[in-house]
């Protein structure tokens, strides 16, 4: 998976992610701040919790502040994460 940085401060982060072959997290995880998935392009499956969801290009997933979440596939895609903080929203 190729992840590049586009902008980064405290308390918000943005990257891109470009795939060639598929690929699936190796276990669920969770984060402090909150994130943004944005599927440009091919299919994922997102767990969100105990909730799957087939998401598709052009589809946006919302993953609350600690809440366990895992993607995985075995096609191209490419998206947008976007990580940010409750103090960001403030």
């Amino acid at each position: 998976m190729t992840d590049r940085r586009t902008f980064l401060c405290e308390d918000f982060e943005i990257s891109y992610e470009d795939t060639k072959k598929g690929w699936s997290m190796p276990y669920s995880h969770h984060h402090t701040n909150y994130e943004i998935y944005i599927l440009l392009s091919g299919e994922r499956l997102v767990t969100i919790g105990d909730i799957t969801y087939r998401v598709k290009a052009g589809m946006a997933s919302l993953f609350e502040s600690n809440i366990s979440h895992r993607s995985v596939g075995d096609t191209d895609y490419t998206g947008i994460c976007i990580h940010f903080s409750k103090v960001y929203l403030e």
